[in-house]
């Protein structure tokens, strides 16, 4: 990256040497910043933003030295916007509402340090933005039939017992899975949770790293979990699996 020059009417950035220009003809515009988990902002951090209702429609710009960004003349729609940084997992947020001539901000965004969790950690899909503004947010997840990483081909579990679990060890919230599988905790304060899941014929599992961001819906990808074989739940007797590799 060699700079950024603005040009009346687009959004352009200068990629080694290259002008990318993406048109802009509305009046509405777009601001907030990006942080790390520390609350630092992210330097130099990539914001894509492109339309839910248009296809082809996105617009991109970078953040300042201290994480703030911004769109203008944007029109009137909804969209997505994703943001991203080396070292860090990118991060999408849906469901951004924008009005003419409206100046819109939206909460923090908070990037996580890439690692290389291989099961048995929460994992974000996408954040959704929130209609009204506070400090309360929402987590959402589903509970499938653990049958390795294939996701597409494991069944949802209805009736699962999903506990939310707060520091020293309290349970915040309880809920059932839908017939879909599918579990929802909130509007409430922020933080970071434990997903404890248990049902009969299956081996409980406790799963860390969900967060509830304040202003946002939190969607998770799912857990899996393992039934015991022959109805035997005794941990003593789980089988081994084999392990599990990173990609």
């Amino acid at each position: 990256m060699r700079g950024k020059r603005a040009l009346r009417g687009c959004n352009c950035l200068f990629f080694f040497g290259v002008a990318v220009c993406v048109a802009q003809d509305g009046t509405a515009s777009l601001m907030g910043s990006v942080r790390d988990i520390t609350g630092v902002g992210v330097s130099r951090a990539y914001a894509e933003l492109w339309s839910e209702g248009s296809q082809g429609r996105a617009f991109r710009v970078q953040a300042d030295d201290s994480g703030t960004f911004r769109f203008s003349d944007l029109p009137a729609g909804e969209y997505s916007l994703k943001f991203g940084h080396a070292g860090f997992q990118s991060l999408i947020i849906k469901g951004i509402h924008v009005s003419d001539s409206e100046e819109k901000s939206i909460p923090p965004a908070e990037l996580t340090v890439a690692d290389n969790f291989c099961g048995g950690y929460g994992v974000l899909d996408y954040l959704r933005l929130l209609p009204s503004r506070g400090q309360i947010g929402i987590l959402r997840g589903s509970v499938l039939v653990d049958r390795g990483h294939k996701w597409v081909e494991s069944p949802p579990i209805a009736g699962v017992d999903v506990s939310l679990i707060c520091a020293r060890d309290t349970t915040c919230g309880a809920v059932q899975t839908d017939p879909r599988g599918r579990f929802m905790f909130g509007p409430m304060p922020p933080g970071y949770f434990t997903i404890r899941t248990q049902r009969v014929g299956f081996y409980p599992l406790d799963t860390p790293g969900y967060r509830i961001q304040p202003g946002f819906e939190s969607n998770f990808r799912p857990i899996s979990i393992e039934r015991c074989p022959r109805g035997n739940c005794d941990p003593k007797r789980r089988p081994k699996k084999p392990p599990a590799y990173c990609e």
